[in-house]
């Protein structure tokens, strides 16, 4: 399973998607694989990563 949230934007110091990425990435005890990242907030970044990802 791929969950992804993304960095901050906007002039903001936090983003919660990606705190709520990395919360459940702490505490994941799933049978299932978990996959987490948190995007930068570019499409092109973005796409990038997530390519990466499912490679």
């Amino acid at each position: 399973m791929l969950l992804t949230g993304f960095d901050p934007f906007g002039g903001d110091a936090v983003n919660p998607s990606g705190d709520a990425v990395r919360r459940v990435a702490a505490t994941w005890d799933g049978p299932q694989r978990l996959v987490t990242d948190v995007l930068p907030v570019t499409f092109a970044g973005a796409a990038e990563r997530i390519r990466a990802l499912i490679a």
